[in-house]
């Protein structure tokens, strides 16, 4: 088997972006060579630490989740009863872009998140359950209606839009 001789890169999921960069920066030294809302890549010499948000995503049952790594943030649509037996699981994105379309549904402080953000329904995935991590924050059951109304425009399904 071979060995290990050097690492190029390497990724690390963080709560705080801001914190997080400050310590890499302010602690240690290093240099910012990007930063964001989202993610900063630290140069650490022969390699580079790349630093992105993984932040809470939320479930419709009200108990919410560790990302997956390329969704940050997503709102499981997959019915609760289901949980036990399936391997994947249907998510909508969760994002700070707010765009104030029918398609995104608002959350924020009240569902566990630090920031205003919306659910966007034109951005949904299936995923691994294997991905799913710790409850963090929720959605009430009361605003499913809004979701299944995004969901309705974002597949222009009518019986849903009018919701």
């Amino acid at each position: 088997m071979p060995s290990i001789t050097h690492m190029l890169e390497t990724a690390l999921y963080v709560d705080d972006i801001e914190r997080a960069t400050a310590f890499y920066r302010d602690v240690l030294g290093l240099s910012v060579m990007s930063a964001g809302p989202r993610m900063a890549s630290i140069d650490a010499g022969a390699a580079t630490v790349l630093l992105s948000l993984g932040v809470t995503w939320l479930l419709g049952d009200g108990s919410a989740l560790r990302p997956v790594p390329l969704y940050p943030r997503v709102l499981l649509l997959t019915r609760t009863a289901a949980y036990a037996y399936l391997n994947k699981v249907i998510v909508a994105e969760v994002t700070s872009t707010i765009r104030s379309i029918p398609q995104e549904v608002s959350v924020g402080k009240r569902e566990g998140l630090s920031n205003a953000s919306v659910v966007n329904l034109d951005n949904v995935h299936v995923i691994p359950k294997s991905s799913l991590g710790e409850r963090l924050g929720h959605i009430d059951s009361a605003r499913v209606r809004e979701v299944k109304r995004a969901l309705g425009y974002a597949l222009d399904w009518y019986e849903l839009k009018v919701l």
